[in-house]
């Protein structure tokens, strides 16, 4: 499904990192949102490195009783997976001073979302596919055409809605440039989510 004529090794994970100068060694923590191919296709780079894994129990469970590719989940991603065991977590959990993962199922198994406190912005609410893009957020809520329990994943979004009120949050949908930005008094409105060549984000 995906258009690859546009595609060149400089935009690959590898060619990326190493153009900040960094390498799959540098990180210690890999937090996967869901094990979908366009977020986590990337994951096998850190098979040899230190980094410790982090997902979601179900989605671990779900991905390892697969038994070939299907569904936007390839295998070759994950496969080295039983020999590096990931650190699995359930529901919701503080990684980090200011990290917090959220349990966001109904996209997959165990999508998972992250709330990250940045000295400048404020709280982050990284959404992963639990909100596809910024008009998912209604309301009215919209649902992903790729998804394996919409009730779950209405439910996951309304978790989002309800963190990023009590956090004051910019939400950060899986696929978009739009972010919302979530006001304590229930108002809401669009944000641009900008991104400056040469500039480290936070």
């Amino acid at each position: 499904m995906a258009d690859w004529a546009n595609i060149n090794p400089e935009q690959f994970l590898e060619q990326k990192l190493e153009s900040v100068g960094l390498g799959p060694e540098d990180f210690r923590y890999v937090v996967i949102g869901h094990m979908h191919v366009d977020h986590a296709g990337g994951l096998r780079l850190f098979e040899k490195a230190g980094t410790e894994i982090v997902m979601h129990e179900d989605e671990y469970k779900g991905v390892m009783a697969l038994e070939q590719d299907t569904g936007f989940f390839c295998r070759s991603d994950y496969e080295f997976l039983p020999t590096k065991k990931p650190t699995l977590v359930y529901g919701e959990q503080e990684l980090l001073d200011g990290v917090r993962l959220v349990s966001l199922p109904g996209h997959t198994w165990g999508t998972m979302g992250m709330l990250v406190n940045l000295d400048h912005t404020g709280w982050v609410m990284l959404t992963s596919d639990a909100m596809y893009h910024h008009e998912t957020y209604g309301p009215p809520a919209v649902g992903s055409f790729v998804g394996m329990h919409q009730n779950q994943w209405a439910e996951s979004l309304e978790k989002v809605r309800r963190y990023a009120t009590k956090y004051e949050a910019l939400i950060v949908p899986g696929h978009d440039e739009t972010g919302v930005k979530q006001h304590a008094d229930g108002t809401s409105e669009f944000v641009k989510l900008e991104y400056y060549p040469g500039h480290v984000y936070e």
